[in-house]
């Protein structure tokens, strides 16, 4: 296993995104969103953030009006000016875009070269076959036409039935390691979560996202999480190649809804990350936490944005940078502790779980029941999903007494 590098999933506010990564040091690079950041700001980025970052076409709604998305002109709706978009008219430019659309990341100078990819809803038996036209043929060409020398990922979403559907799962398998002159998939998992919870806690649902990580590792192809939370750290088990962290919701789980037209959303409660919890914990119980349990000073990463935060004279809001930029840094530093051996990684998260089980039962012994989007319910799921991929490679399993 190698390092698991730690990659900036830019959203809304990308500033701060930039500001962690140059100032802080957080990171190993920006995953570039052109939806939240128009194409003369992304030029404009020092060269030096751009040749350790990717920038992500963003193709997954191809109608999207988003007014900076359609600042790129490779961008489908923009690049049709004005006419209406269809998939047959698509083809007919489909090699013209994508050579623009290589051509724009090979003139920034990014680490990778990107094929996008569209999002679909239910992937049925030609969804492949219409992908390999339209879009990976078009920019596999497209590279080998512009000498492109950098490495080159495609853009891959998998929902819960290509990864507990064995066919579903074998057939998206054999789709993603039948490109010879693709180097590594960035791989954004579509996984609805249940509306009272924060964490993804099906079982065979990790387990699955395991496996399909793992294999393909195997397949040597390198593995980028994109659009991951909390989650990524219990992947790091499986050996992707990086993980995301992003600020607000939509950029730490993919939400189609961000690439339509802006509906009103109903504001979310500020939350501060507990690298000790694994969990974001709704700020309205800061005061009481510090208040009825003896260990709170235990459960939050101290630097210099938490020390900002805890002063009373603080005024906790969802829109204010600094429980983003206090979660960047506390989860990396947490991502990095992680050894490189498989036996180690697994005994370091185990153990990490373990003490967050701990720490969630002497709360609620404290008097703060906290609710369930800011409970531990993960927990044990977490330590099973993780025990059953430690079985499935061979590893040894630890049992707590």
């Amino acid at each position: 296993m190698e390092r698991v590098k730690v990659m900036h999933q830019c959203g809304h506010n990308t500033k701060w995104n930039i500001i962690s990564f140059i100032e802080d040091k957080i990171g190993d690079g920006l995953i570039i969103s052109p939806a939240d950041l128009e194409v003369n700001k992304v030029n404009d980025l020092p060269d030096s953030v751009k040749s350790v970052s990717y920038f992500d076409p963003q193709y997954y709604l191809p109608t999207s009006e988003k007014k900076k998305l359609n600042s790129y002109p490779f961008f489908p709706k923009t690049y049709l000016e004005g006419r209406q978009y269809s998939t047959q008219l698509s083809y007919k430019c489909r090699f013209e875009l994508a050579k623009e659309c290589v051509q724009y990341q090979k003139n920034n100078n990014y680490k990778y070269i990107v094929i996008p990819t569209i999002y679909e809803e239910n992937f049925i038996d030609n969804t492949y076959d219409e992908l390999e036209q339209l879009i990976i043929t078009p920019f596999i060409d497209a590279i080998s036409r512009l000498q492109c020398n950098k490495p080159v990922l495609l853009t891959a979403m998998i929902n819960k039935n290509q990864l507990i559907i064995d066919d579903m799962n074998i057939q998206l398998l054999n789709f993603l390691t039948s490109y010879p002159e693709i180097d590594g998939i960035y791989l954004i998992p579509i996984i609805q979560r249940d509306v009272s919870q924060k964490r993804i806690s099906d079982i065979n649902l990790l387990f699955s996202l395991m496996k399909t990580i793992n294999a393909l590792k195997m397949a040597d192809l390198e593995v980028h999480l994109g659009y991951t939370d909390v989650e990524g750290y219990l992947l790091t088990i499986a050996g992707p190649n990086s993980i995301s962290i992003g600020a607000y919701e939509n950029s730490r789980r993919f939400d189609i809804k961000k690439f339509g037209q802006k509906g009103r959303t109903q504001q979310p409660n500020a939350r501060l990350y507990s690298n000790v919890l694994l969990q974001w914990i709704d700020t309205d119980y800061i005061d009481s936490l510090f208040s009825m349990f003896k260990k709170a000073n235990e459960l939050f990463e101290n630097n210099e944005y938490l020390n900002l935060m805890l002063r009373t004279s603080y005024n906790w809001h969802f829109t204010k940078k600094e429980p983003y930029m206090h979660y960047f840094t506390s989860f990396s530093h947490q991502v990095y502790s992680l050894h490189n051996t498989l036996q180690e990684r697994y005994n370091d998260i185990y153990k990490t779980l373990i003490n967050a089980k701990q720490y969630f039962s002497e709360i609620s012994e404290s008097g703060v029941v906290l609710d369930a989007p800011s409970s531990g319910g993960h927990i044990d799921k977490w330590i099973t999903a993780l025990n059953r991929y430690a079985t499935f490679k061979g590893v040894r399993i630890n049992v707590q007494n």
